[in-house]
């Protein structure tokens, strides 16, 4: 993988590489190896990995992958076993996106970060569904543009934002998956959560939220959660449930963290 720094934020693009070459034999030995080896290395230091994308792309399957296979709590957004919505503001605002905003993303903002202090009084490494900074990067701003929130509001929003992550874990290892938002779409209707269908649709949301996205790593920075590198996977091309890809996924893991 090249390794390069776009203001001051070690970042990986990653690419198959070897692995195209292994046969499954060998693929699933090399996936072991670097399962144990990284599992290993996660009970000896305290490192937090967070998980970030635009809405479809997997981060609760990759972070309930990474939890299992790595045997580290998992942090989650949504209820993770039962793959649903049990936030009554959350399913509020897929109904009426304007009226509840900024009332869900005040909420958000409290319940992200008492997550994330949970997972402090551990004292373990922890794998996190969605990182914080998402919020105010890309739906703080989407949502201002389209209207849900007014100046007041989304200044509000980024003086609390700051003030509260001063005080809360960093993230040592993010990893960003990006993607078609074509494929965001066609997972969130394979799901099938009936207030996600309506509400994200392919042109008004994923497709702004892709570009958002795209420039998310270069300043994840800025809100001084996050310390070290930034992995950023195409979920076009990897797939995380495919054992090579899993292996390829926890070599780069292991690369950035040492």
């Amino acid at each position: 993988s090249q390794l390069t720094t776009h203001l001051q934020i070690p970042k990986l693009t990653p690419h198959l590489g070897k692995w195209l070459s292994y046969n499954p034999t060998q693929a699933v030995l090399e996936q072991i190896r670097l399962e144990h080896e990284l599992k290993e290395y996660l009970a000896t230091h305290n490192v937090l990995l967070t998980v970030a994308g635009n809405i479809g792309l997997g981060k609760t399957a990759t972070t309930r992958i990474l939890s299992h296979g790595l045997n580290i709590p998992g942090i989650y957004e949504l209820d993770a076993e039962k793959d649903t919505i049990t936030d009554d503001l959350l399913s509020k605002f897929l109904g009426n996106k304007p009226k509840y905003c900024f009332d869900l993303q005040r909420h958000l903002l409290k319940k992200r970060l008492a997550l994330r202090a949970q997972s402090a009084k551990q004292n373990t490494s922890c794998v996190e569904d969605r990182t914080p900074e998402e919020d105010p990067a890309i739906f703080h701003r989407f949502f201002h543009q389209l209207g849900y929130l007014t100046d007041l509001q989304l200044d509000q929003l980024e003086t609390e934002s700051m003030r509260c992550y001063q005080q809360t874990r960093k993230s040592q290892l993010m990893i960003v998956l990006q993607g078609k938002p074509e494929l965001a779409r066609e997972r969130i209707i394979q799901r099938g959560r009936p207030e996600e269908l309506a509400a994200w649709t392919l042109e008004s949301e994923l497709k702004p939220l892709a570009k958002l996205y795209h420039s998310f790593p270069t300043i994840v920075k800025n809100y001084g959660l996050h310390h070290g590198p930034i992995l950023v996977f195409d979920v076009d091309r990897i797939d995380i449930t495919h054992r090579a890809h899993q292996g390829f996924m926890y070599e780069q893991i292991l690369n950035a963290l040492k």
